[in-house]
This record gives C-alpha cells, sequence and structure tokens, in this order.
C-alpha cells in the first residue's frame, strides 16, 4: 500500500486516500479511545469494524444497493481498505442545483458559470427527482436486508462521476464547446439510476420496525438543516421507499415514522 494521506477526521476514525494493488483507494482506521482499558478498547474496535465490513458486504450482495468495493481488512489495526468512489456527495450535488437556480434567477448566469455550481451541474446532469427515487430505493432495499445504517445524511450519499459523453461537447445550439461549460448551455439532464451508500460505522443488523423508521427520521432532519425547503425532495423520497417496499414493510415503518416525528417536535418543545 502506498503512503497514505488523510483526508478528514471524525470522532470514531480517520480517513485517508492512497493506492491498493495499483488501485486509488481509501483507508478508514479506527483509533483507539484512551478513554477505554484497552483490551476493552481493542475488542469494540475490531469488533465495529468488522460489523461495518458485513454491512457493506450485505448491501453488495443485494446486487441493489451500491456500496463502496471492499478490498481489504485489517482487523488487527482495526482498517478497511476500499474503493475510492470518484463522485460527489447527494449534499454538494443539491447545493449546486440550488446554487445553479439563484444564478438563473438573478439572470447572471454567463458571469456566474465560471464559478463552482453550473461545472458541478455539467458533469453531474442527473434530474433532482430521480436522484430522490434512487435513494428511496436504495433504503427500501437496505431496510428489507434488515440493515439500519444508523446515520443517514446527504453526506453519506454520494453520485458516480458520469463519463463525459463525446458527443457532449456540442452544446444544444451546435457550437464546439471544447469540453468546457463556460458561456454554454447545460447538457440535458438525464435520470439517475444509483446512489453510494457510504460509511456504515454505525451500522445495525436490525428486524425492529422502529429502528428502520428513525433512521428515516435522522435523514429527514439532515435534509431540513442542511437544505432548506427540501421538504418536497424528502417526500419524493418516501413515496419511492413506499412504492419500492412491500405493501405491509412500508406501512408499519411510515406510520412509525409519525410517532418519530410527533416525539421529536415534542422533545424539541421540551427541551
Amino acid at each position: 500500500m502506498s503512503e497514505l494521506a488523510l483526508m478528514k477526521q471524525g470522532a470514531e476514525a480517520r480517513v485517508y486516500s492512497g493506492t491498493f494493488m495499483g488501485r486509488k483507494c481509501v483507508v478508514k482506521e479506527r483509533f483507539p479511545k484512551t478513554y477505554r482499558h484497552p483490551e476493552l478498547d481493542k475488542k469494540l474496535t475490531q469488533r465495529r469494524t468488522l460489523q461495518e465490513a458485513r454491512a457493506i458486504f450485505k448491501c453488495k450482495k443485494t446486487g441493489e444497493i451500491d456500496t463502496p468495493a471492499i478490498f481489504f481488512l485489517d482487523r488487527e489495526r482495526s482498517r478497511l481498505v476500499m474503493e475510492f468512489v470518484e463522485g460527489i456527495t447527494v449534499r454538494d450535488f443539491l447545493n449546486a442545483r440550488r446554487e445553479q437556480q439563484q444564478q438563473q434567477q438573478q439572470q447572471q448566469q454567463q458571469q456566474q458559470q465560471q464559478q463552482g455550481a453550473p461545472d458541478v451541474c455539467a458533469a453531474y446532469p442527473y434530474e433532482p427527482d430521480s436522484v430522490m427515487d434512487a435513494i428511496g430505493a436504495c433504503l427500501a432495499t437496505l431496510h428489507r436486508e434488515n440493515i439500519v445504517h444508523g446515520d443517514l445524511t446527504t453526506s453519506n450519499l454520494m453520485l458516480r462521476h458520469r463519463p463525459a459523453d463525446p458527443s457532449s461537447s456540442t452544446g444544444h445550439d451546435g457550437a464546439d464547446n471544447g469540453g468546457s461549460n463556460n458561456g454554454a448551455p447545460l447538457p440535458a439532464e438525464v435520470a439517475c439510476t444509483s446512489v453510494v451508500l457510504i460509511d456504515f460505522g454505525l451500522s445495525t443488523t436490525s428486524t425492529l420496525v422502529e429502528d428502520k423508521a428513525v433512521d428515516l427520521y435522522v435523514l429527514e432532519r439532515a435534509f431540513l438543516s442542511t437544505h432548506p425547503g427540501s421538504e418536497a425532495l424528502f417526500a419524493r423520497i418516501l413515496a419511492r421507499y413506499e412504492s419500492a417496499s412491500s405493501r405491509k414493510a412500508a406501512k408499519a415503518v411510515l406510520s412509525k415514522l409519525d410517532d418519530v416525528r410527533k416525539r421529536g417536535r415534542k422533545r424539541s418543545m421540551v427541551g
């Protein structure tokens, strides 16, 4: 394995980029918690690493959930070596779309296209509704397999980079854009067929309807706090979740979600 470069650090682990057997990879390494007894900490950390790997493998096994491929598991060092996903998070995608709409409303598109948002929209020309549909279908399959992610946010959902179509260098007006989007119309939107689910560090296996409802509630709160005015987008996710699940399972989870919401509002009011 090549020399690793730190990408980010969370409360539980550090994430590095590097190469493994000639392939670009991501290494997730859980670090020791000094406040725990060393032997207990090692056992808990190894168990959590193994559990995360099993959850990813179980998702892959369905053939319906896109996750990073696991290259290697180092239990002794609590390391997971995984595929480096070329793409962006759903969070960045939605933020870019919102910025693009604001630019169009201000009628300054030509000037603003030299900034980041339209470039992202050109590289990921997905219909937002189709992205929400893909998320709903992914979560329906996840819960059907009795896997609870535990940390569903738009930062833990990714869109793979869509290889450029050689014909896309010509805009709608037939002008040659030279592969750049500056000053040119954005490419036609296409349907998104899948999203990549990442970071299973808090995942569990559970058949409880309550756990699955809380999973959806966490994502809903993430949408509302990170993407203001996104109620319609999340409603689209739930609609696809319902249609992709069995009638009995969907009814139970969505009914429990209403209960969880009520408890959440009551907690917010009480403080």
